[in-house]
């Protein structure tokens, strides 16, 4: 049996697929983001090689380099400037909502944002143009100080 070294383990992407190959997509805070087609089993550590290494922002803290990468499987080396909400389901990530662009069902999303005071932001939108700042809230009626501090972790102009 021929042995397979690093460099024949990442091939074209055209060629046909046999049963011990599989791809693995890699992307995020590596030099050389892409899918790679691998023909064996390989760790996290040994993906990140492949794929040139990692930046200097990477951030592995949260990763388990020793896991075995399995077909079709996305791995996503974050930044570590960036804050990431640690939850399981990153699907109910929350992003902060432009209170220029949102529409009313978006601003109500916001906590503590009811129907009421969408609408608010809404018109002073039309009347006045857009925000410049989060703190031009103040300009409307019920948007105090604390208000708009605790609002602001979660809006963005």
């Amino acid at each position: 049996n021929k042995q397979i070294n690093k460099a024949s383990t990442v091939q074209s992407a055209n060629s046909s697929i046999t049963n011990k190959e599989f791809f693995v997509d890699i992307k995020g805070e590596v030099l050389q983001p892409q899918v790679l087609k691998l023909s064996k089993k390989l760790i996290i550590q040994e993906v990140i090689e492949l794929a040139g290494g990692l930046t200097e922002n990477a951030d592995t803290s949260q990763l388990n380099l020793s896991a075995e990468v399995s077909n079709g499987q996305m791995i996503l080396i974050p930044n570590k400037n960036k804050i990431e909400n640690n939850d399981e389901n990153v699907n109910n990530e929350f992003r902060k909502i432009n209170i220029n662009t949102a529409n009313l069902n978006e601003l109500q999303n916001i906590p503590g944002i009811g129907e009421i005071k969408a609408k608010l932001i809404l018109d002073y939108r039309l009347k006045k143009g857009l925000f410049k700042s989060i703190n031009d809230l103040s300009n409307i009626s019920g948007f105090g100080e604390k208000t708009i501090s605790r609002l602001s972790e979660y809006i963005s102009v």
